[in-house]
């Protein structure tokens, strides 16, 4: 069967190289159709029909097969068709042992040869037969590796050495394959310092990209070289790991961009958990401190940083006094802050908990969602500690101000009222309510429904259509001179197609009302003699 020529030949050089690697799976072959899974990024499913050896409609899961490209994946499932069905149609099973009795046949000298000339071709074949053979590679082998990254970073450059929205994807999808296959068989053939030093070379490249990576396609390949970072660490001896650590730490000397840095210091904190790095990361976090700290950074950062500190004396067994000492100087960081309040709870100390979010709320008093986080925890602390007293107050705190119009927060307070006071309290709320405060939901959940139809009546469509099913039976004409005086709005302003469907819409969930389908005709007949130059609006008319 011919078809090597559907495919440029870089796919084809790709899907060979998946076909070698044995990445493709459950062949399965019929009278027309060739269907296989194949292992890359994912675990993609490549159909490709054929009649009377001709290739029709091929088809593949992976992002560039689904624009309308012939990808490598299929070309590997076609290398693999062919391997069970060339020329002679051999079976695998003959085909093996005719390359048995072949080797046989073979001197000693023969095969030497042949397998030099072979493996001189084939770098790739080069590095499994070392791994094979437990021969480490050579710092030309590990220098090919990283050619053979920057080749196919430079293959999807323009001539400005800029990579598009396009290419990006088609980098990713190749770059991550590549680390897939190579790391992986690097780590199995105990080739782990070499593995690590691959990778690195491709956090070095990324860093330097440039690229359209509106798809997350940097972020696709920085997670890759984690997750490959993290097999390698768990594989390493104890002197590979502390060279290993050390890389990680030259790199976060500042000279990488922050997004990136993130990915290097997840991998430096998640692992190296051994105690003669714990103080190696305690002074990697005092120098970050005393940098944001000279350059009053006080950010996200500087908290990060101050927990990263916090939970590196927990793991040295520091004591907590002293690490609540050390709490209590950066306390106005919120993320020490909630640290803090949570161990002062589980050591049950309610009082200095209270104290320290009081103080957090009159301190980030023009930071709302901070304050209001702070609320609900006390909210909770004073129903704990039986303070009912300040437990209601904060509750109507909340009720009107930054939970205004939250149900839950609503039904709680209702809670701790009897039925006759709640009728009070509840008008007193309502009368409290910021203007921005949802106020519909509490009508609907209080079942003051002719507040509800109010609300609609002076609101939008989309009110309308949430709480049409609970108004319809009792306001039917309520809602239908809504609904009409919605459509009547809509069709009074000139458009395109789309908004004279949503007014067909609308008119189709006008008829079931009493009176509806009268209604509908009226507006029809109108519209038709208003506006017949429209012919838009009449073809969806006519549709409805």
């Amino acid at each position: 069967m011919k078809w090597e020529h559907l495919f440029p030949e870089k796919i084809l050089d790709r899907g060979h190289a998946y076909y070698a690697d044995e990445l493709v799976e459950d062949l399965d072959v019929s009278a027309t159709v060739i269907q296989a899974n194949v292992i890359g990024k994912d675990l993609y499913y490549v159909q490709i029909k054929h009649t009377d050896g001709v290739i029709g409609a091929m088809y593949c899961e992976c992002p560039y097969a689904l624009e309308n490209q012939h990808c490598k994946h299929m070309a590997a499932v076609l290398y693999e068709f062919d391997e069970g069905n060339d020329l002679n149609h051999v079976e695998s099973t003959h085909m093996t042992e005719d390359i048995f009795h072949l080797v046989a046949r073979a001197d000693d000298t023969l095969l030497r040869g042949f397998l030099t000339a072979i493996l001189s071709e084939n770098s790739e074949l080069l590095g499994r037969f070392k791994g094979e053979l437990g021969v480490p590679l050579s710092e030309s082998d590990v220098q090919r590796y990283k050619l053979e990254i920057n080749d196919i970073f430079a293959e999807y450059e323009d001539r400005h050495g800029f990579i598009g929205y396009y290419q990006a994807r088609e980098l990713s999808m190749d770059l991550t394959d590549y680390l897939g296959r190579h790391v992986h068989l690097l780590i199995n053939t105990r080739q782990v310092s070499e593995a690590f030093e691959v990778v690195n070379h491709t956090f070095r490249e990324l860093h330097n990209l440039a690229i359209d990576d509106s798809g997350g396609e940097i972020v696709t390949i920085l997670n890759h070289c984690v997750r490959h970072w993290q097999e390698i660490i768990s594989r390493a001896d104890e002197a590979q790991k502390v060279d290993m650590f050390d890389w990680f730490i030259q790199q976060l000397d500042g000279h990488v961009i922050d997004y990136m840095e993130e990915y290097l210091e997840a991998v430096v904190f998640d692992h190296f958990k051994e105690k003669a790095f714990l103080k190696k990361k305690e002074q990697l976090v005092d120098k970050k401190l005393h940098q944001l700290f000279r350059t009053e950074r006080i950010a996200y950062d500087t908290d990060k940083w101050l927990l990263r500190k916090i939970e590196l004396l927990e793991q040295q067994n520091v004591q907590q006094s002293e690490i609540d000492d050390y709490c209590k100087q950066y306390l106005h960081f919120n993320g020490v802050k909630d640290y803090y309040v949570e161990r002062c709870l589980e050591r049950k100390d309610f009082q200095t908990a209270v104290e320290v979010l009081e103080e957090s709320k009159v301190r980030n008093g023009d930071l709302p969602g901070i304050v209001a986080r702070d609320s609900v925890k006390l909210k909770d602390l004073y129903k704990q500690t039986g303070n009912h007293s300040a437990y209601l107050q904060e509750l109507w705190y909340l009720a009107l101000n930054h939970h205004a119009g939250n149900v839950e927060i609503f039904n709680e307070l209702k809670r701790q009222y009897t039925v006759e006071e709640w009728e009070k309290q509840r008008e007193v709320l309502f009368e409290q309510l910021p203007t921005y405060a949802p106020i519909h939901r509490l009508y609907h959940v209080e079942q003051l429904y002719d507040r509800l139809l109010a609300f609609v009546q002076s609101s939008s469509s989309i009110m309308l259509l949430e709480y049409e099913h609970v108004l319809k039976d009792k306001y039917p004409e309520a809602l239908l001179e809504k609904y009409e005086s919605i459509v009547q709005a809509m069709a009074e302003e000139t458009a395109n197609r789309k908004n004279y469907q949503q007014i067909v819409k609308l008119l189709r969930k006008m008829k079931p009302y009493p009176d509806g389908e009268k209604r509908v005709a009226a507006l029809k007949t109108k519209w038709q003699q208003q506006y017949k130059n429209r012919p838009a609006m009449m073809e969806e008319l006519n549709r409805l």
